[in-house]
């Protein structure tokens, strides 16, 4: 079965890092992550770290990924990888993670939610991205540490509320690679 992979994560959390490690299989990760080897990113992660404020830059962004899920559909590949925005979880009817499922309901659909437990390591990781040190004064005023907390509380919630809409959801603990956390194994 054909299948998207949205990917979450509080900036600093590896996003990057772990759709590249994926598509470069280091460490074996495809078969820790049972993700087959005929599989495609969304050409909008090369689009990730540009601005998706306006209703018309989240238009684009889901037109794109609707593409690729059409590509998908037509093509040998079994599975598509997207590197997910907090804009994708919004609970308007324009939302992206909504549109989808309403237009492709046939589809196998999981979230991997990325996450660093120690907040310290997260934001020692967050202040250190490329992006963070563009603006590094407003980054700092706009990210405070305390930040975080509130963050990842509400990405927690809005990831959560996706499997009312038939996403499975896997915890990844990113402290040192990637690894699925204990619960979500029991649970499979």
């Amino acid at each position: 079965m054909k299948k998207i992979v949205f990917i979450f994560g509080l900036p600093g959390a590896g996003k990057t890092d772990f759709i590249n490690d994926i598509v470069n299989n280091t460490n074996n990760i495809r078969e820790t992550f049972n993700i087959s080897n005929d599989l495609k990113v969304c050409d909008d992660i090369r689009l990730h770290g540009s601005s998706i404020d306006t209703f018309a830059d989240r238009t684009n962004r889901y037109e794109a990924i609707k593409e690729d899920i059409d590509e998908l559909l037509e093509s040998d590949d079994e599975v598509l990888l997207i590197f997910g925005h907090m804009h994708d979880l919004e609970e308007s009817e324009n939302a992206i993670i909504k549109r989808i499922v309403a237009n492709y309901p046939c589809l196998e659909k999981d979230i991997y939610l990325l996450d660093i437990p120690d907040h310290n390591l997260l934001y020692e990781r967050l202040i250190n991205t490329d992006w963070f040190k563009s603006d590094i004064k407003n980054n700092q005023e706009r990210f405070p540490k305390a930040w975080l907390d509130i963050a990842d509380d509400h990405l927690r919630k809005q990831v959560n509320k996706q499997k009312e809409y038939g996403f499975n959801i896997i915890e990844v603990d990113a402290t040192d690679g990637f690894v699925i956390r204990e619960e979500n194994i029991k649970t499979k």
